[in-house]
């Protein structure tokens, strides 16, 4: 019996060691599943969050597309308001000084009216010296038929 005893025992102590070693197979299994299952599951993550990142680069070129198209819009609006602002203030510029008679075509107006007054002051000038030079001519000529006897007397001039 003893040795049956010791067939028990050692089959005993081999079952416990197909035992332990069906066990930590198990538990490594186990663990190198667990990993394989991790990896899976940060890559299925990485996946999801470079497609999340694409969209929104994608979002991103669209709204900055939009914002500088929005921009564009404003600046040439803006453009067109200054310009517009440029000139009513001209036009105000111009309506004060004709309200102040400093008007551009008033005062064109006169400056060519005050050359021509000039011009004709100088002919009349002129013409009033050549009147007084035929008055003193007719009076010389009076003055000298006067002391000849009542005959015109020829004046050389």
């Amino acid at each position: 019996m003893e040795t049956l005893n010791l067939f028990g025992a050692l089959s005993g102590i081999g079952v416990l060691c197909a035992g332990l070693g069906f066990a930590y197979s198990q538990f490594k299994a186990g663990a190198s599943k667990a990993k394989d299952e991790l990896v899976d599951t940060l890559k299925e993550t990485a996946l999801a969050e470079r497609a999340k990142s694409n969209q929104l680069t994608e979002e991103k070129s669209t709204l900055i597309k939009s914002h500088q198209e929005q921009i564009n819009e404003l600046n040439l609006k803006l453009g067109v308001l200054q310009g517009k602002a440029e000139a009513n203030e001209k036009k105000m510029h111009e309506y004060l000084e004709i309200l102040q008679n400093r008007d551009p075509d008033y005062q064109n107006y006169m400056k060519q009216t005050t050359e021509t007054l000039v011009e004709i002051r100088n002919f009349m000038r002129k013409l009033n010296e050549g009147v007084q030079a035929g008055t003193d001519f007719n009076n010389g000529v009076l003055e000298t038929t006067a002391h000849g006897g009542g005959e015109p007397v020829r004046v050389k001039v």
